[in-house]
């Protein structure tokens, strides 16, 4: 009904925001923590932003550290099992890292990381220590560009990988992919009017994430609003 300006977040540009499976009070605005469903805040100590978590077992959150925010260097990825009090590493990549899914039941983190802003962000697996390169599994789009930003994972069948890579100076026909068998092909979701596919959808996307409950996936978009999709 009412909304106030939230303190220290006013002027936090494209923050991570997410919740805490395993608190409802709990949620995380780029590097800042609140414990009391938002009516307080404070700085993160050894993370910049929270991503994601494990939906069973000990419900960790999982999120970036190395960097200031907004994204600079942030390339380590970083657990807490304190509800995000404290932090450690699990493994570092080589560039930034623009976004952070993870796969219980393989235990298995898929990971964005590249510069952005240049539109070379790229999609990365990491599994029992090993870093792999997935993007050539990606669909090309219509100027034969594979990219993505940000992924999701469906935390109750996480077969199911959402990836999406707006890009910025033109609409892309492959904003938004889906795989079904855990990030090996894909299939778009945001194919161009004329061609054949499932929806319109949003053409640049900021974000990727599945509801834990509906399975649904949402979809915010820069200029095209938020969108809503069905799980398969």
């Amino acid at each position: 009904k009412t909304w106030t300006e939230p303190g220290p977040l006013s002027g936090v540009t494209e923050p991570a925001v997410s919740g805490d499976p395993g608190d409802p009070n709990v949620a995380f605005w780029a590097n800042w923590r609140t414990g009391d469903q938002g009516a307080t805040w404070t700085e993160l100590s050894g993370a910049d932003r929270v991503y994601t978590y494990n939906p069973n077992g000990a419900k960790e959150l999982y999120g970036v550290s190395g960097g200031d925010y907004p994204p600079g260097t942030s390339n380590t990825i970083v657990k807490s099992t304190d509800h995000g009090v404290t932090w450690s590493p699990v493994f570092t990549v080589q560039n930034i890292v623009w976004d952070l899914a993870y796969d219980h039941v393989k235990n298995r983190f898929y990971i964005t990381v590249g510069d952005r802003g240049n539109h070379t962000t790229e999609l990365y697996q990491w599994q029992n220590g090993t870093l792999t390169n997935i993007t050539s599994r990606l669909l090309a789009d219509q100027r034969d560009t594979r990219s993505a930003h940000t992924v999701a994972v469906d935390p109750v069948d996480p077969s199911i990988v959402y990836a999406g890579g707006g890009r910025w100076d033109y609409q892309t026909s492959m904003a938004i992919m889906r795989s079904t068998d855990a990030g090996a092909t894909w299939k778009p979701l945001t194919l161009q009017p004329g061609d054949s596919g499932i929806d319109g959808g949003s053409r640049q996307p900021g974000a990727v994430r599945v509801n834990p409950v509906t399975r649904e996936l949402w979809v915010t978009g820069g200029t095209q609003g938020i969108w809503k999709y069905p799980a398969p």
